[in-house]
């Protein structure tokens, strides 16, 4: 298949034309066809030797390498993705919600380049169960095997809220006082690891 290593294909009446399978010759970017003439008397003629073409029988191979499982996920972020093909692909995203649910279109026909930007609070709604998974399709229309999040990851877009409980309204308070609040309870309790940031003014919030 490079050229150098010949192998015989056929010999047959000399129709002008042969069905070539190349199925079983998976990928070469430097194949040759060598055609030699023989005459009723069995003399060989001249061989000529086409010039270099390409095959490629693999589909393309793809892996997911972000959302790769546990992450936490807001605002914009890049799902990413290695591809093995030889001719350019196209990437077509799925996301769902749940090991078992359904899966549903983010993008279609994505240029091959490894990163798609995704605004996950398109989806409008937090959770911890999410999946995507990605598939490649190259330009003779052959598809890769899907590759998914080997586990679920989060998606967080609700900001968190909170209310002071102490101290109230016109306490005197001195030495050490313990601030006290309340936050609601989520229904997504793994995504909201309950850090607060506690500030202090003296002077009314003016500084």
């Amino acid at each position: 298949t490079d050229g150098i290593t010949w192998q015989t294909l056929a010999e047959l009446v000399d129709s002008g034309s042969y069905a070539f399978d190349s199925t079983a010759y998976g990928f070469a970017n430097e194949a040759r066809v060598r055609l030699i003439p023989i005459d009723a008397a069995e003399n060989l003629g001249t061989e000529v030797i086409s010039e270099a073409f390409t095959i490629d029988n693999l589909p393309p191979e793809i892996t997911l390498t972000a959302p790769a499982g546990g992450e936490i996920w807001g605002g914009t972020r890049s799902i990413q993705w290695n591809t093995e093909a030889h001719f350019p692909a196209s990437v077509h995203i799925e996301w769902r919600l749940g090991e078992n649910a359904p899966w549903f279109v983010l993008a279609e026909a994505v240029a091959d380049n490894g990163v798609y930007e995704w605004q996950t609070d398109q989806l409008g709604q937090d959770s911890e169960d999410a999946f995507i998974r990605v598939t490649a399709t190259d330009q003779f229309g052959r598809q890769s095997a899907p590759s998914e999040s080997a586990s679920s990851f989060g998606l967080d877009n609700s900001p968190p809220s909170v209310s002071v409980v102490r101290p109230t309204a016109e306490a005197i308070i001195g030495g050490v006082y313990e601030v006290r609040w309340e936050t609601p309870v989520w229904d997504h309790e793994e995504l909201h690891p309950g850090t607060a940031r506690i500030e202090f003014s003296s002077d009314g919030c003016l500084t």
